[in-house]
């Protein structure tokens, strides 16, 4: 009895983990218009979550977030204390992406995810602008004197 009382307990935890890393983050879809630092590496869809540095605080690290966001062309739609999301506009025929980022504060990593909402090929797009980000966010910024 114990020991089927412990599994249940289990894999119901595992289940609803599972189910909320699902709502936060979607998977990608089997289209290459898209990337997540949660795929498997092995995936053509991976690419790998911002490292967050150790000597950067919280509060920090949502303002550069926020500052590359920006600086990269997005137009940030929603946050709260995990999760922020954003729009990016294509130039020319005014596609719209979404990117969506999670804080992973057990492994100070910056879960991120970059993908089109329409079409089918994005040209490699989502992961330049994944690498665009990642490049803004770690940029050294001056301290103010």
């Amino acid at each position: 009895m114990k020991r089927w009382f412990l599994m249940l307990v289990v894999t119901g935890a595992m289940l609803t983990q599972a189910r909320a890393e699902g709502v936060l983050m979607p998977a990608c879809p089997d289209s290459p218009n898209c990337v997540s630092s949660l795929a498997p590496e092995e995936d053509s869809h991976y690419v790998a979550p911002l490292n967050v540095p150790a000597d950067m605080s919280e509060t920090e690290m949502w303002m550069r977030l926020r500052t590359a966001i920006e600086e990269t062309g997005g137009v940030i739609t929603a946050q709260d204390s995990m999760r922020l999301d954003a729009t990016y506009t294509t130039r020319f025929l005014r596609f719209v992406d979404d990117v969506t980022v999670i804080w992973n504060p057990v492994n100070r990593t910056l879960d991120i995810r970059s993908a089109s909402r329409t079409g089918y090929y994005d040209f490699g797009a989502n992961r330049r602008r994944v690498e665009a980000i990642r490049k803004a966010f770690l940029k050294p910024r001056g301290k103010p004197v």
